[in-house]
């Protein structure tokens, strides 16, 4: 990972909590620990966090819909336009998130007749329209199409948006962007621009992180990107410092071989202690970059 690379994570971050982006491969095991990242997140900012649940369902949701109902690529370019993306952007009181996958144009006619369709409700009509969905007798698996977008609506009282880019004759994405809570207090970044998405494609990231740092995030980070041993191990080392960077950040980066890159900006005397008692094994890198008056630490892990 280049330091121009990791700077642009950083700045994008702005002024909010966390960004967390997901483009590897979407499993349903991935729910629970979306899960789990929403009370690390609230645990981080000493807070309860208002809409705490409210924020976890509609991640799984968006993240559910995602692996439920992505369209086959086939022979496509991995890393191309078709590939799924998910992001979540924490900010005050506010979280946006914004869930990105490939379908067909068919896919396409029905969702739009059932966005449009949606944003015309009002909450209580949207909640009537989620119970009569869930007694509905119908053909198994059948039941529960459309009921993830309408509570998703509910739940973000009617803050949602999409668009469909062509991908092909056969093919577009599909971008969902839901407001939950208070809007974000950010002006660096808006997610509908694709700026992340854009850089995460360009440099093969299946996950990244920017925010405050804590045992707990590490924790769910590495359980979703599914780090081994040797590499739980060397975090471990840095996460210690990290805490005290502002933001920290965390990418996997590329495919089936992977690489792991980790760090922050931090005071200058932090990192350089840093550089000295962090002790990583033969085959990883530590490289302190001035910037500012910060210094920014770039750790090269072996995954």
């Amino acid at each position: 990972m280049q330091p121009e690379t990791a700077l642009s994570l950083c700045k994008a971050l702005g002024e909010d909590h966390c960004l967390f982006g997901y483009s590897g491969n979407f499993s349903d095991e991935h729910s629970v620990r979306l899960i789990e990242l929403v009370s690390a997140l609230a645990s981080s900012t000493g807070s309860a966090m208002a809409g705490r649940g409210r924020l976890g369902y509609v991640m799984v949701e968006a993240f559910q819909n995602i692996v439920r109902h992505r369209a086959e690529t086939g022979n496509m370019a991995p890393w191309g336009g078709a590939r799924s993306f998910f992001m979540l952007q924490q900010g005050g009181k506010g979280q946006r998130l914004l869930a990105e996958n490939a379908v067909t144009r068919s896919q396409q006619v029905k969702l739009e007749s059932l966005l449009q369709g949606l944003r015309e409700k009002t909450a209580e009509e949207l909640k009537a329209s989620f119970m009569e969905g869930i007694q509905r007798t119908s053909a198994p698996g059948a039941r529960g199409a459309g009921l993830g977008l309408i509570e998703m609506a509910r739940r973000s009282e009617g803050k949602f948006r999409w668009r469909f880019l062509p991908i092909d004759e056969r093919l577009a994405r599909f971008t969902l962007v839901l407001d939950l809570g208070e809007p974000t207090e950010t002006g660096a970044v808006q997610l509908e621009d694709t700026l992340l998405r854009r850089l995460a494609l360009a440099h093969q990231w299946s996950l990244f992180f920017a925010g405050r740092w804590s045992k707990d995030i590490q924790l769910v980070l590495l359980k979703i990107a599914g780090a081994g041993a040797a590499a739980s191990g060397q975090v471990d080392r840095l996460g210690t410092w990290l805490v005290h960077a502002t933001p920290s950040f965390l990418v996997v980066q590329g495919g089936e071989r992977r690489s792991l890159a980790m760090g922050g900006l931090m005071p200058a005397e932090g990192a350089r202690l840093m550089g000295e008692r962090t002790g990583l094994s033969p085959g990883n890198e530590l490289h302190l970059f001035p910037v500012g008056d910060a210094v920014l630490a770039l750790a090269q892990l072996e995954h």
